[in-house]
Formats: structure tokens, C-alpha cells, sequence
């Protein structure tokens, strides 16, 4: 069953939702293009449509920049 973690409401399937997800990926190019390979992923956090929608997502990534940062890994 799908829950947002935020109100606890019942996502139903087909319905839209947000994620925060943490990926190993490996990118490679060749003479069709690029592509990624997704080695492992895993939904940290699951937001409803409507919470999502009260999410601001610059206030977000700055936030996760400063997490990363202070444990010494690099963010863009």
C-alpha cells in the first residue's frame, strides 16, 4: 500500500505522487547516445500529489546540499 509519509493518506494506484530516491547509477556513451544503468535504487521518502505540491523545491535541494556537505560529499 502506498502511504505519503508526510499525512499519511492512501496514494491509489494511477494516481500521481513525489519521491525522494537514492540511486547508483553508471552513465556510459557510445554511437547511439547516452545511457544510464540504474545498479540500485531505494524511495527514501513518498509525498502525496497534494503535499508535494506544498513542497518548495529550491528550499529542498538547499537543504539536501547542506546534508551532503557535512558529511564531505560534493553536491552540484
Amino acid at each position: 500500500m502506498n502511504n505519503c509519509q508526510l499525512c499519511n493518506k492512501i496514494i491509489p494506484m494511477g494516481e500521481k505522487f513525489a519521491t525522494l530516491d537514492y540511486n547508483i547509477e553508471t552513465m556510459k556513451q557510445d554511437i547511439d547516445g547516452l545511457s544510464v544503468e540504474v545498479i540500485s535504487s531505494e524511495t527514501i521518502y513518498k509525498l502525496c500529489i497534494y503535499c508535494a505540491a506544498e513542497n518548495n523545491q529550491h528550499e529542498t535541494r538547499q537543504f539536501l546540499k547542506r546534508i551532503i556537505s557535512q558529511s564531505n560529499g560534493r553536491s552540484n
